[in-house]
């Protein structure tokens, strides 16, 4: 889990952002590791967390990956009615 965020209403949503060591580590795709993200996603779903998964190739370009994740957070805050502030 790279992020959790504490939302209202108590959900829970995790952000993962997933690099290459999450599915080929070492260089070579290797269907254990991806087996073991797999599962872990399960388990948060079973515990009621919402997960939502980035590739780091997203995020790459600064101004793309600020772009897209500042939309991502919007319709996110939007459907669980979640006003950021601004100090």
């Amino acid at each position: 889990m790279d992020f959790l965020l504490l939302l209202p209403h108590g959900h829970r949503i995790v952000l993962e952002v997933d690099g290459a060591a999450h599915y080929s580590p070492g260089g070579r795709p290797d269907p254990a590791v991806y087996a073991r993200g797999a599962r872990s996603d399960r388990e948060l779903r079973l515990a009621r967390y919402l997960v939502f998964r980035f590739g780091a190739a997203e995020l790459g370009d600064a101004r793309s990956a600020g772009y897209m994740l500042s939309h991502f957070f919007a319709d996110l805050f939007r459907q669980y009615g979640v006003t950021p502030r601004i100090s």
